[in-house]
């Protein structure tokens, strides 16, 4: 009889796993709730929505730091920042949301461009010289 060694190895990998699940303040799970997960040091972001069960999950993220928000329709939408992606780790990381609007948020940035007026040299408008209208390339139209 011939026997033979099988060498199971265990997959490694330089990224992380974040999963979790969204619920409503009763403990009931929402579905369809979009999770956007921004990456601190890249500023990458990636989107997922929530299965039936109300579970969410980013495979392969990069390692550091990052966030995550919960929005769904119905509800106030909720941020966790200061997660710490780590390698071959799954994070659980769940949200409860409260029943609310959701709010808008707009960012505006100033930008350094400077606009600049000319204000110390004048200019005047300048006339055309009169021509007699026979000298038009137009035609008068008869009535």
């Amino acid at each position: 009889m011939l026997w033979m060694q099988i060498a199971v190895a265990t997959a490694q990998t330089s990224r992380g796993t974040l999963t979790g699940t969204v619920t409503d303040s009763s403990g009931a799970v929402i579905t369809r709730a979009t999770i956007t997960l921004t990456h601190a040091d890249t500023n990458v972001i990636r989107k997922t929505t929530t299965n039936s069960a109300g579970i969410y999950r980013f495979d392969a993220v990069e390692l550091g730091s990052c966030s995550l928000t919960a929005e769904a329709q119905g509800f106030a939408g909720e941020t966790k920042t200061g997660i710490e992606a780590q390698s071959a780790h799954t994070i659980n990381i769940d949200f409860h949301l409260k029943v609310g609007a959701a709010k808008e948020t707009l960012t505006v940035e100033a930008s350094g461009v400077e606009i600049g007026l000319q204000t110390s040299e004048q200019t005047r408008a300048q006339s055309f010289p009169r021509k007699p209208s026979a000298t038009c390339p137009c035609k008068p139209q008869t009535a």
